[in-house]
């Protein structure tokens, strides 16, 4: 008999399961590190503000070109626009926004020409239909894998979690009478 069901009723019963832990993961000293590199790297270019990306230890470099995929990832994302001529117009417009705003340009042809890896970003429409402010916005994809099967998001430091844990609010909650 499998001790599956065993593991599975102690992980159900196991007191990370409702975010008790010890730091056993090193996440405080890891969002510690990633706010000391923030200090660290952070300067004024005299136009925005500039931070180097927190790579993990021993991670850097070891991103692969990953030109092929992301052709093939932009394909797929033409192919969804040419299918719904709205959404398509809608998303345009909102990436014309993002170059007018500074926030993102064409790379120079001569920039792109490197010996260096370059790992690339896909990005995908996201469409909230109920939103008042986005209804359409650009996500971009730092989980895409490499062809050795590391992501951008594999290589970076998380850093500290700031999203409140519920089960600790609930027991905020419950503590006392007002």
């Amino acid at each position: 008999m499998s001790d599956i069901p065993d593991q599975l009723c102690h992980k159900l019963w196991d007191l990370d399961a409702i975010g008790i832990s010890d730091d056993v993961y090193g996440v405080f000293d890891s969002g510690a590190k990633v706010v000391d590199h923030f200090n660290r790297t952070c300067q004024f270019d005299g136009e925005r503000e500039v931070v180097q990306l927190p790579w993990l230890d021993g991670q850097r470099g070891k991103l692969r070109d990953n030109l092929m995929i992301i052709k093939k990832r932009s394909a797929n994302l033409t192919i969804r626009l040419d299918s719904n001529t709205s959404l398509r117009t809608a998303y345009n417009g909102v990436l014309s926004e993002m170059e007018t705003c500074g926030i993102m340009h064409e790379v120079p042809p001569h920039e792109i020409e490197t010996r260096n890896p370059t790992f690339y970003l896909s990005h995908r429409a996201v469409v909230r239909e109920s939103s008042v402010t986005t209804k359409i916005r650009p996500v971009f994809d730092g989980s895409v894998k490499g062809p050795n099967g590391l992501s951008l998001n594999d290589c970076m430091s998380k850093g500290t979690d700031f999203i409140p844990n519920l089960v600790e609010i609930m027991l905020r909650f419950r503590r006392c009478k007002f």
